[in-house]
């Protein structure tokens, strides 16, 4: 059973844990976060307490941050491995003080002819150990994956945007370097007489040879 001490250094770490900590990414984070799916009412047995797991639950959803089902999913079976690997640490002592209670004091040994007579049972525990182990760490790597698709996923419509709206440099270097310029009265002029004079040419026609 947990400790009053230790009931609020997990409270401690909870808060201090890893997650959004601007007023606009807890706001967001509120909004998008998945609980878990798993009760506390049915995780716990005797000797545990409900608020341990529940403090568990917070720590590993601050930390993590699950947005869809799959997330969600991996979390809580990280969750409930950890929870499982804390049990089955309890469990290992108990056996321990169980059979070395049992054993034979006379060769002044009690652990060795605890752990000799009843070996297959503690290396049958490390199995149980080992799965946990490798389901959390497996659960991990997968939760990590999918927010990684995800998180591309979010990123690339906004560069596609801002590549859309952004203009090209060299077009706008260009424009800067040629500005627009006015004609100027001499300009106008020599286009005024020039239209006159293809317009006179076509309405006289060619002018004859002389013979």
């Amino acid at each position: 059973m947990a400790t009053e001490r230790q009931i609020e250094a997990n409270r401690l770490n909870a808060e201090s844990s890893t997650g959004p900590r601007t007023p606009e990414g807890k706001a967001a984070s509120s909004m998008n976060a998945l609980k878990s799916g798993l009760d506390a009412f049915s995780q716990f047995v005797y000797g545990e307490e409900q608020d341990d797991f529940i403090i568990l639950q917070q720590e590993y959803t601050a930390r993590f941050q699950p947005v869809t089902p799959e997330e969600r999913f991996q979390l809580d079976t990280m969750l409930r491995s950890e929870w499982v690997l804390r049990r089955l640490h309890r469990v290992e002592a108990h056996l321990w003080e169980y059979h070395t209670l049992k054993a034979s004091r006379s060769d002044g040994v009690p652990l060795g002819d605890a752990f000799a007579n009843h070996s297959t049972v503690f290396m049958r525990l490390q199995r149980r150990v080992t799965l946990n182990e490798r389901a959390y760490k497996d659960a991990k790597a997968e939760l990590q994956s999918l927010q990684a698709a995800r998180q591309a996923a979010d990123a690339r419509p906004e560069a596609q945007q801002n590549t859309t709206q952004t203009p090209k440099l060299g077009s706008f270097l260009k424009f800067q370097r040629e500005p627009l310029r006015e004609p100027a009265d001499g300009d106008a002029l020599h286009q005024t007489e020039s239209i006159s004079d293809r317009s006179e040419a076509s309405t006289t026609g060619p002018t004859p040879k002389k013979p």
